[in-house]
């Protein structure tokens, strides 16, 4: 009964650390932030355990029990890492696709092709991609919608033209 008792009040020890860990990671905003909190968990699993060494059969059970454990942590762990490696990813997607759209509009407005802009986002679609942070699927998706930015931009910009020619150009496109 007394050794059922330990082994109850380690096991209250233990989770509470581990709410504890899962906390801390849901505030991480990078994976380093994340690693280190694994880390300093372990080692709170392990002070957590040890007022119960001395008895050599808790002991054993509690050392596999913190197996487990870690193995739990370390996969919640990943997968926050990936998370935050993913959202990390997405908003800086997003600025990169507005600079590219307001570069583009600013090329074509002045006259010009913007087929070098598109090729550059397209290099920087494809590190996305090759990351796993994009599918070839999304990518291609947000190439064409961001070209329908870039044509509704483009018209916007030259309906609000001072040039009453640019204007009227526009206009005759459109109809």
């Amino acid at each position: 009964v007394q050794r059922q008792l330990k082994a109850a009040q380690a096991e209250i020890a233990l989770d509470k650390v581990k709410s504890q860990v899962h906390a801390d990671l849901n505030k991480a905003r990078t994976p380093e932030e994340a690693q280190a909190i694994l880390d300093h968990g372990r080692g709170e699993l392990q002070n957590a355990i040890a007022p119960y060494e001395h008895d050599r059969e808790l002991s054993k059970e509690l050392s596999i029990h913190l197996q487990r454990e870690d193995v739990e942590l370390q996969n919640t762990v990943n997968a926050r890492k990936a998370v935050i490696i993913r959202d990390s990813g997405t908003a800086a997607l997003e600025i990169l696709g507005k600079k590219h759209v307001q570069a583009a509009i600013n090329t074509i407005a002045a006259g010009g092709n913007s087929s070098t802009e598109n090729k550059q986002f397209d290099l920087q679609l494809q590190g996305f991609v090759q990351s796993g942070i994009l599918y070839p699927q999304e990518a291609e998706a947000l190439k064409m919608q961001l070209s329908k930015d870039i044509q509704k931009g483009s018209i916007l910009t030259k309906i609000n033209s001072p040039s009453q020619g640019v204007r009227d150009d526009v206009i005759k496109q459109l109809s």
